[in-house]
């Protein structure tokens, strides 16, 4: 019976990410409703169609994954370079809980839609956020509710928050409180592409490792998966302050609270003997490369992929990395593991040194490996026939993937020269959310400027200009004059 199909792609070149990890160099895809039905060579499609799309010139492959993020921070994107050195992670915390405090859900939603559109039009088609700006408790049901109208898949925690080191009294709760407000969002916001579950963020947020254990427990009988960040960054400011000594992934795993339902976020700063508990755990990785080269030499994915763990690919919040493209950090983690494995090497600890992670290997990381890592459908896995419609479209008739030499470097060119612009289609669930590079879902002017006014006015209402230093007509900053 000839196939039938609601949309084609046709003549284009094919980056499946199946289990076979074929590629089809002049290839069709179909979908029919949300699901792909056919797929292989473009001579060998057959059937009809509602719409055919001519992929000629252009790369067709999942949609990417952004594995860990803080949607709300575009509110502070590049604020990087402002934070004082000292305390520098318990003054941003207060900073964003005070700024947040004069939102609520309207602003919030309003703020997030100019993020989501960012990483839409980057060819991002799912996306993690910790969320840990509760105050008003309505602040996240504007993110969930930008998140449904995106069309995007998710992975939401809601935070849980004890440590008076780290962030102000009034936004301190307990367990239970947190677990009951999960069970609400989960029962409201719950979908086939929104999750949402609760988190820690990093240990050294709670007070106490009892905690941890209760918020663990909690999750487990909600049945949610776990979401924490496992950098040891924070923990060596804070933990051994408490007299706890080894990493933080140790002691989570002594807690019992790390399993192969846990994402565990950001991995900076581990012991070497680390990955190999994480791998005999089964938990599930983000890398973030751009925060491992600020307080590492560089990300260690050579350890991970040693002991058999391939880690999804986040962009942390923009305030650290401003860009929400992971084609940036695609290149960012490739860079940064070679100089990663030089350090070593000159410093006499040469371990995993033939292990060279490749263009393949973080095109996997960004896209089915972070799939993995938020726990998204398992259709969602790679393009094959039966497989979820979320897929993109790259548009590679361009200078910059030129020339060409007949696509033999066309994969390398995908890793190092592509950029949000080049971003021609995007679809989530059979539904075309980016077409000719242009949202379908929102008016994308509009997005901008009612974001641009939101924010102006949170900032106004916090009255705070140390977490956005200004550089306006009139003023001195850094030795620099603004006229």
């Amino acid at each position: 019976m000839e196939q039938q199909a609601d949309v084609v792609f046709r003549g284009g070149y094919l980056v499946t990410l199946d289990d076979e990890r074929r590629v089809f160099t002049n290839g069709h895809l179909a979908v029919q409703g949300n699901r792909i039905v056919s797929i292989g060579p473009d001579a060998e499609w057959r059937g009809q169609a509602g719409r055919s799309i001519d992929a000629r010139g252009k790369v067709i492959m999942p949609g990417l994954v952004n594995a860990h993020n803080h949607l709300d921070q575009i509110v502070c994107r590049a604020r990087m370079d402002d934070l004082p050195s000292a305390g520098a992670m318990s003054a941003f915390a207060h900073d964003q809980i005070n700024l947040w405090k004069h939102a609520g859900a309207e602003v919030t939603a309003t703020i997030l839609r100019l993020h989501l559109l960012d990483l839409l039009k980057g060819g991002t088609t799912a996306v993690h956020d910790q969320h840990f700006t509760n105050i008003p408790g309505e602040n996240i049901e504007g993110v969930l509710g930008a998140l449904e109208e995106s069309g995007m898949r998710a992975l939401v925690s809601r935070c849980h928050l004890s440590e008076p080191a780290m962030v102000p009294a009034e936004a301190i709760e307990s367990v239970d409180t947190v677990l009951k407000e999960v069970e609400r969002l989960r029962a409201r916001w719950k979908s086939t592409r929104i999750e949402v579950t609760a988190s820690p963020i990093n240990p050294s947020w709670v007070a106490t490792g009892e905690e941890l254990v209760e918020l663990r427990e909690g999750v487990r009988a909600i049945g949610a998966p776990f979401d924490i960040d496992l950098s040891g960054d924070l923990w060596r400011e804070t933990f051994r302050a408490r007299g706890i000594a080894g990493g933080a992934v140790e002691y989570c795993a002594r807690l019992g609270i790390l399993d192969d339902q846990t994402l565990g976020g950001k991995s900076f700063q581990m012991l070497p003997y680390e990955y190999e508990i994480w791998a005999d755990l089964g938990v599930k990785a983000c890398m973030v490369p751009l925060g491992r080269m600020y307080r590492e030499h560089g990300p260690a994915l050579h350890h991970f992929l040693a002991v058999g763990v391939v880690p999804g690919l986040g962009t942390d919040a923009p305030n650290s990395h401003p860009t929400t493209s992971l084609w940036e950090v695609m290149r960012l983690c490739l860079v940064g593991t070679a100089t990663r494995k030089l350090a070593e090497r000159l410093a006499g600890d040469p371990q995993d040194a033939d292990v060279t992670p490749t263009t393949e290997t973080v095109l996997e990381m960004a896209t089915i490996a972070g799939a993995r890592a938020l726990f998204l459908d398992p259709a969602v896995n790679g393009l094959a026939i039966g497989r979820a419609a979320d897929l993109i479209v790259v548009d590679t008739d361009r200078p910059a993937f030129s020339p060409r030499f007949d696509n033999r470097r066309l994969l390398s060119s995908l890793v190092w020269c592509t950029e949000a612009p080049m971003i021609d289609l995007v679809m989530v669930d059979g539904t075309i959310l980016i077409e000719n590079g242009r949202s379908t879902v929102w008016d994308e002017e509009q997005v901008i400027a009612e974001a641009e006014a939101a924010a102006k006015m949170l900032f106004e209402k916090a009255g705070n200009d140390r977490l956005l230093p200004p550089r306006l007509p009139g003023q001195e900053y850094r030795g620099w004059k603004y006229f």
